[in-house]
């Protein structure tokens, strides 16, 4: 059974799928769609089982199951399966992966191992979907079947490799202002610098506090430049 603990990707669910678990001696069910002949019991009569990701149900069949992942280990596979190469820098800053030293292409070199040979087309277009509309989305994505459990092993390697990076949560308001002026990569630094916990608290800085700003994030001029004319937009728009 692949039964997969969530709580250590901060999520607080846990999904099983009974993947792999021999139903019966029955061979005519392995002849069903995503089924195969098995011994899962041990006792050397052949039984069948259903194909990693899907789980029987109640009329024999074997049907998909569905794995939830978190915000943290979604911005991982966006960035890892290509599909959002613009947004990535500001993703991996966001999601805490830059400040763990960890880069896109270790995250892509496990996607390749977790994803190699699984048919995941409208995983790959949910992924490219999320990268489209930007780091608003939040909660969870539910991803089904092989490419489900191919995902799930995905984070579970994230996981293990850098412990508490795939549990980030949703950006803030204030990061995902910062995102939007082109900030995202260095959110977390002028974030830190600043002490600021909305954007109120940014609003409220005059130019000498902005100069400091700058130079206790150790912001570069092209950066500095961006975070001075999104903060004179920000004056306008609260």
């Amino acid at each position: 059974m692949l039964c997969v603990s969530l709580v250590l990707l901060q999520i607080w669910l846990v999904h099983c799928c009974n993947s792999g678990v021999e139903l019966s001696s029955n061979n005519l069910l392995c002849k069903k769609r995503l089924a195969y002949p098995c011994d899962a019991n041990n006792d050397e009569v052949e039984g069948c089982c259903c194909e990693n990701g899907y789980q029987w149900n109640a009329t024999g069949y074997c049907e998909e199951c569905s794995f939830s992942i978190n915000w943290g280990c979604t911005a991982a596979m966006v960035v890892a399966s290509g599909a959002g190469i613009a947004a990535a820098p500001a993703l991996l800053a966001l999601a805490g992966f830059t400040s763990a030293g960890i880069s896109a292409g270790s995250l892509a070199a496990l996607w390749q191992a977790n994803m190699a040979g699984i048919a995941s087309g409208s995983l790959f277009s949910t992924l490219q979907s999320i990268s489209m509309a930007g780091l608003g989305w939040g909660g969870t994505v539910s991803v089904g079947g092989s490419a489900g459990a191919a995902a799930m092993g995905f984070c579970k390697a994230v996981e293990s490799l850098w412990p508490g990076v795939a549990g980030a949560t949703p950006p803030s308001e204030l990061e995902m202002f910062l995102d939007r002026h082109w900030l995202g990569e260095v959110s977390r630094a002028i974030i830190d610098a600043s002490g600021a916990s909305c954007l109120e608290d940014l609003q409220h800085l005059d130019a000498e506090g902005v100069n400091q700003l700058v130079r206790d994030a150790k912001l570069k001029p092209v950066m500095a430049s961006k975070l001075r004319k999104a903060l004179k937009k920000l004056k306008t728009e609260l």
